[in-house]
């Protein structure tokens, strides 16, 4: 697996954490993208050039689309754009973060995945206001 040096050395190791939950067990895995799109938008990875789809990706998400159908798209929509910045900085909503990563529960399926649909929403809700 992929490793992502993204945010603060505590927040990899807990995006590392979940990850390993996902991958081990698919009742963990059933919020992925929302994981993976969460946390790279409070760590500001994003590509300027893409963020507003991202944005719009986790809108979907969290208006309960169908997550299968919002991601089958996903590859022609980022075709020829970098997807990551090569530099890792906090963006502009830094101080606005109630819920980071750090805030995920990892000990049963049901509660990881009820915070990360949290969590998300939550991140919706900021970039939305700004």
């Amino acid at each position: 697996m992929q490793k992502y040096e993204i945010g603060s050395i505590e927040w990899q190791e807990k995006f590392h954490q979940c990850l390993d939950k996902e991958f081990a067990n698919p009742h963990y895995f059933a919020v992925h993208d929302l994981l993976v799109i969460s946390y790279m938008i409070q760590c500001d990875a994003y590509n300027d050039d893409i963020k507003e789809r991202v944005y719009s990706i986790l809108k979907e998400f969290n208006n309960s689309r169908n997550p299968n159908e919002i991601m089958k798209n996903r590859k022609k929509w980022f075709e020829n754009i970098p997807i990551r910045k090569q530099s890792n900085c906090m963006n502009n909503y830094a101080n606005r973060w109630k819920t980071t990563i750090m805030d995920i529960r990892i000990d049963t399926p049901e509660n990881y995945c009820n915070d990360v649909k949290k969590w998300a929403k939550e991140i919706e809700e900021i970039i939305c206001t700004v």
